[in-house]
C-alpha cells in the first residue's frame, strides 16, 4: 500500500499538466485539525464533469501534501466496470489500491482491517453526465454512508470548484424525451428529464484553477441503529445522504459566490 507521498512524484508531474493554481477555500474546515484528529475518513468527494477526476485527484494529493496529510493511505470505490477492461484495470487499481471490484462488505473488512486511513468515493457516479457541472446531482447510491457507520468513522464531505470549464453543457428539449427513454438506463433518462442538461465532455479547455472545500461530518446514524431490515436500512442512508448533499452543495454555492 502507498501512502498519498508515495504517489508524489505523479502528484507534481500531472499537477503542472492539469492546473495552474490548487488552493483551499477560506470556508474550509481545518484540514491539518481533520486529519490530526481522525484516523480513519470515508471522504464523499463531489465528481463534477466526465473528465473531473484526474485533475481533482491530483488536487485532493496536492492538499495533502501541504496539509499534514502525506502520511496517509488511500484507497478508493470507482465504477466496477473498469475492472473489466485489461489495460484500465491496472491503472484503476494502482490509483485506488483496490485490485478488483469488492462488495460493500469486502469494502468495510479491507478499511477497517488493513492499514488505510481514508476511502474515498464520487457518491453522483454517473449522474455526472448531466447538469451544469456546478449542480450537485443526486448520488448514485448512499452505501458509502453505510461504510462509515459499520466502521464507526466520520465522513469528510469535500468539493471542488474549477473543473466546470471541463464541461460543455448542452440543453435538450423535452419533446426529445420520448427518443432517449427509448435507448437510456431508466436512471440516466430520469436524470435527463429532471435537468434537461447533458454534460458534454470539454476537450481543450487547458489548465485550469480548482479550489476545494472541506466539511467533517458525523453521521446522525450508527451501528445501534442501523436497520437490520434492507429496506429500512435504505431509507435511513438515503435519508442521511440527502443531508450530505446539501452540505455539498452548500459548499460549493460558497466558494461560487465568492468567484
Amino acid at each position: 500500500m502507498r501512502t498519498v507521498d508515495d504517489f508524489a512524484l505523479n502528484t507534481q508531474i500531472l499537477k503542472r499538466f492539469y492546473t495552474k493554481n490548487i488552493s483551499l477555500s477560506p470556508h474550509s474546515e481545518n484540514l491539518r485539525e481533520i486529519f490530526e484528529n481522525n484516523h480513519k475518513l470515508v471522504i464523499a468527494l463531489n465528481h463534477g464533469p466526465i473528465l473531473a477526476p484526474g485533475a481533482v485527484n491530483v488536487a485532493i494529493a496536492d492538499l495533502y501534501l501541504k496539509h499534514g496529510g502525506a502520511n496517509r493511505t488511500p484507497m478508493g470505490i470507482i465504477w466496477k466496470h473498469f475492472y473489466k477492461v485489461p489495460v484500465i484495470k491496472k491503472m484503476v487499481a494502482y490509483i485506488t489500491q483496490v485490485e478488483e471490484a469488492f462488495n460493500l462488505d469486502e469494502f468495510i473488512d479491507q478499511f477497517v482491517e488493513k492499514d488505510y486511513n481514508d476511502l474515498m468515493v464520487m457518491p453522483e457516479g454517473e449522474n455526472c453526465c448531466f447538469g451544469d457541472a456546478i449542480t450537485i446531482q443526486p448520488f448514485l447510491s448512499p452505501r458509502f454512508i453505510e461504510i462509515a457507520v459499520r466502521a464507526e468513522v466520520p465522513i469528510l464531505i469535500a468539493v471542488h470548484h474549477g473543473t466546470h470549464v471541463l464541461a460543455s453543457p448542452l440543453e435538450v428539449s423535452s419533446k426529445y424525451n420520448r427518443w432517449f427513454k427509448k435507448v437510456m438506463p431508466n436512471n440516466s433518462y430520469q436524470r435527463l428529464k429532471d435537468t434537461q442538461t447533458i454534460s458534454l465532455p470539454k476537450f481543450g479547455a487547458g489548465k485550469i484553477d480548482i479550489e476545494c472545500s472541506f466539511k467533517l461530518y458525523h453521521p446522525t446514524l450508527n451501528h445501534l441503529n442501523l436497520a437490520k431490515n434492507k429496506e429500512d436500512r435504505m431509507q435511513q442512508l438515503w435519508h442521511e445522504s440527502d443531508i450530505i448533499r446539501a452540505h455539498m452543495q452548500s459548499m460549493m454555492d460558497e466558494i461560487q459566490q465568492s468567484k
